[in-house]
């Protein structure tokens, strides 16, 4: 699989390797990112806002990207990506009303959703063998999950 379809691409399936591998690229990114903005304060133009935006939503995009092909691998939707936006949809409108209960409750749903795609994304293995969303990301070469015929 070629770099850009690891960043790019929702089809196919990727191991817990190429996940960690392509999460660690982007959290680098993020946090080259958030040092730039940082530095932003000394007056710049809205441009370098603009870019940063940019850069920040290409990174989301791949984010989603690479967590759907993970979630192929455990032959499984990436539309389950959207419970990810289920804690903003609470949190958003009970901050709006200050219900700290709803918050609180908010948080606590977030907390367990990210647990949750925590070990589902890079914890559990994938499926054995080819699925729905394609051949096994580790039946060529070595795999010490597999064993040998």
């Amino acid at each position: 699989m070629s770099a850009f379809a690891l960043f790019f691409s929702f089809r196919g399936r990727i191991n817990r390797a190429r996940y960690w591998f392509a999460m660690l690229v982007l959290t680098g990114i993020v946090a080259v990112l958030s040092v730039s903005i940082g530095y932003l304060d000394d007056g710049r133009g809205w441009t370098d806002y603009a870019v940063l935006a940019l850069v920040f939503l290409v990174v989301v995009y791949s984010g989603f990207a690479v967590s759907a092909k993970r979630l192929h691998d455990r032959d499984k939707s990436g539309w389950l990506l959207l419970y990810l936006l289920a804690p903003a949809l609470i949190l958003a409108p009970a901050e709006a009303m200050q219900n700290r209960l709803i918050v609180l409750a908010g948080t606590l749903f977030s907390w367990a959703v990210s647990i949750w795609f925590l070990i589902e994304l890079g914890i559990l293995p994938g499926g054995a063998g080819p699925n729905r969303f394609g051949e096994d990301p580790l039946a060529r070469g070595f795999d010490s999950r597999r064993p040998s015929k």
